[in-house]
């Protein structure tokens, strides 16, 4: 059968020449047509099985490894090929910050519009591959077991819950709660009446265990650079602690080189970046649109007396014009974008292309969406990329955060 009639059940031999964006390795028929297939390692001799065919490509599973990548290793949980969360730990972990430059590279490349040669710089490894999350978002097995985990993660076929007694990805302290939950009659049953559970480790190593909002809301304590924040524990707040001082250091030197007057926090949440950066600058403002989170932001600011702060409730892309026409020594402002996965909504890259900022530090944890959203903000010479950086803040998935710093020219020149 010639290639280009591959068909779902049928099998070949690839040879694995790339890792794309996602996880997947990546063969390639003689006659083009590209197959994606987890679990694989460039260089590596696959026979695959094809899952699912399309016009221009084709999925498949491995049915049999002919020839091994010396990046090949062990996985360390004994759920991985099933579970949802992990994609690399069938790699070295050098192995995986090499697919994930490349695919930031092709990325910004492709989609930003931006030269291939593009140079990704800082690219930053986390110091734990394991270990490092502070939070666990599990779902209830169905049905509910007498004994054992009684809840899981979401497996690779979107549909069944796996029970897990223990997370490879997790802190020691987050899997110690976890097992002493599940030994504890009182606890299962308590659990029992609810479909999802949230164990979270703060900053002072206290884990919790939440099953939802509460009347009285918990506070759990976290820390951006110097300042320890007390916040509600719902809360959003990075899985990552490490890396994500990493990227406020990164940050925090940049603010440091050049000198801004008013610092933008946009989509910020907590306020971790404008209260960790509040004393290099004379005024700072952020936007976040949910309550809770602005509540928490102006309660840290009044505790540390950061009378220079404001924090604004609203959608960013609703109000930011609006606000950068408030906005006092534009010229010389820097902004922190940290949009959801999701990137940001029209009304964001419209006004911050009407009105540009000096500089403006773009956080991202979709490298697509970063792309996406590049392209918008520098066409017409409006904003030039300085740098884009990739911290490794979620190692053994196939997800990352990006850091990418541009220069605003008023002028579009």
């Amino acid at each position: 059968m010639p290639e280009n009639e591959t068909a779902v059940g049928d099998e070949l031999e690839l040879t694995i020449a790339d890792i794309a964006f996602g996880g997947d390795g990546v063969g390639r028929t003689s006659d083009g047509l590209s197959v994606f297939v987890p679990f694989t390692a460039v260089g590596e001799k696959v026979r695959v099985r094809i899952t699912q065919r399309k016009k221009r490509f084709a999925r498949g599973e491995i049915v049999d490894l002919l020839k091994n990548s010396p990046e090949r290793r062990k996985p360390s949980c004994m759920h991985f090929g099933t579970c949802g969360g992990c994609d690399y730990q069938h790699l070295s972990y050098e192995a995986e910050i090499t697919a994930k430059s490349a695919q930031l590279t092709a990325l910004i490349a492709r989609i930003g519009h931006v030269s291939a040669e593009f140079a990704i710089a800082p690219i930053v490894p986390s110091p734990q591959p394991l270990g490092y999350r502070n939070k666990l978002v599990l779902q209830q097995c169905k049905p509910y077991p007498e004994s054992g985990p009684g809840f899981g993660y979401v497996g690779r076929d979107k549909r069944t819950v796996l029970p897990i007694g223990a997370c490879p990805l997790a802190s020691e302290g987050i899997n110690a709660r976890l097992a002493n939950t599940y030994l504890q009659p009182d606890e299962r049953t308590r659990m029992e009446k609810h479909k999802r559970v949230t164990i979270r480790e703060d900053a002072t190593k206290r884990v919790y265990l939440s099953t939802g909002p509460t009347r009285k809301p918990r506070k759990v304590k976290e820390r951006a650079l110097d300042r320890e924040l007390m916040l509600p524990l719902e809360n959003f707040w990075q899985v990552n602690p490490t890396m994500f001082h990493r990227i406020l250091v990164h940050i925090k030197e940049l603010v440091i080189q050049r000198k801004p007057t008013t610092l933008l926090d946009l989509y910020c949440g907590s306020g971790a970046f404008a209260l960790a950066l509040a004393d290099l600058v004379r005024h700072v403002c952020g936007v976040e649109s949910h309550s809770a989170a602005v509540g928490a932001a102006r309660a840290c600011a009044t505790r540390f007396a950061l009378d220079h702060c404001t924090f604004i409730h609203g959608k960013t892309e609703d109000i930011l014009d609006d606000v950068l026409t408030a906005t006092p020594e534009l010229q010389t402002s820097f902004a922190i974008l940290d949009p959801p996965r999701a990137g940001c909504q029209p009304g964001t890259i419209d006004a911050l292309r009407a009105s540009p900022v000096a500089t403006l530090a773009y956080v991202a944890c979709d490298a697509a969406r970063l792309a996406r959203d590049l392209n918008l903000l520098c066409a017409d010479g409006i904003y030039t990329i300085d740098s884009v950086g990739l911290f490794d803040m979620f190692p053994r998935t196939a997800h990352f955060e990006s850091v990418a710093i541009l220069t605003g020219h008023p002028s579009g020149d």
